[in-house]
Formats: C-alpha cells, structure tokens, sequence
C-alpha cells in the first residue's frame, strides 16, 4: 500500500465532501440556465468519486510501490501544462474558445503526452467539439468565438 496515495486521496475526499457542501449554499439553477452552484457541486462530485477510487484501489493494492523523486523532466511537463493553459486563456478573446481549446489540447498530448498527430487531432477537435455542444446547446451557455464565428 502507497501511504502517500492513500493520504492523498483521504485529504482530496475530505475536500470533496467540504466543496459540495458549500455548492450547496450557492444557487443551482436560474430560471435561463445554470447558477453559481452548478458547475462547482458536478465538479467537487467527480472529485468524490476519483478520491473515493484512489482509496479504494491503493487499499486493494496489495504490493508497496517504490517511490521515485521527481525528475526535472516531470517538473518541465507541469510548466508547460500551466504555460500552455495561460496561453489558451489570453487566445480564448481572440481565436475564441473552439480554436484555442483545440490547439491547447493539441499541444499537450503532441508534446507532452507524446502521441502521434494524428490521433492527438482527433483527441483536441472531438475534445473541443465536445465541449462546445455541451455548454452551447446543451447549457445554452455563450462560449467566445473568433473570427471565424465559432
């Protein structure tokens, strides 16, 4: 058993439960569509049930697994996660959401995931097509949209 798994996903749990209880207090819906409270209670509850599945396999997991620093390489992966998440925010006004959603996403199973071109355009436009029609239609929320109206 990994102790630092299993704290991790006792402490995660433990925010989890504090997170939907205070979405609780914000209003869920308005009368055109989602309130303040929606997006944080599906979030916090998609965070119970991962921290609920961290705990229960690493209390399954029977064999102890040996911890590795972390290298310089993870640390370069994490910035260029965060880096390339600021950029996507500062081209979401400009290209609007589709686009830079798309490219973000792109770049990060290209360069840090290391997959192949073709299936990382696959993952970013069915990732973007994705978001899109559940926030625009589904929402009825506006998304940016640049130039090319999308």
């Amino acid at each position: 058993m990994n102790k630092g798994d299993l704290f991790c996903g006792l402490s995660l749990l433990a925010f989890a439960v504090y997170l939907i209880q205070q979405s609780r207090s914000l209003e869920y819906y308005y009368e055109h569509g989602p309130g303040p409270g929606f997006f944080p209670f599906w979030t916090a509850l998609a965070l119970l049930f991962f921290s609920v599945v961290l705990v229960g396999v690493t209390l399954i997991r029977r064999e102890k697994i040996a911890a590795r620093a972390p290298q310089a390489r993870d640390s370069l992966r994490a910035l260029g996660t965060w880096v390339g998440l600021v950029v996507m925010i500062g081209l979401v006004e400009t290209v609007g959401f589709f686009v830079s959603f798309a490219v973000y996403t792109l770049l990060l199973v290209v360069v840090l995931d290391r997959q192949r071109w073709a299936s990382a355009t696959a993952v970013a436009v069915g990732s973007a097509v994705g978001f899109y029609l559940v926030f625009v239609y589904a929402f009825g929320l506006r998304l940016p949209a640049g130039p090319w109206g999308f």
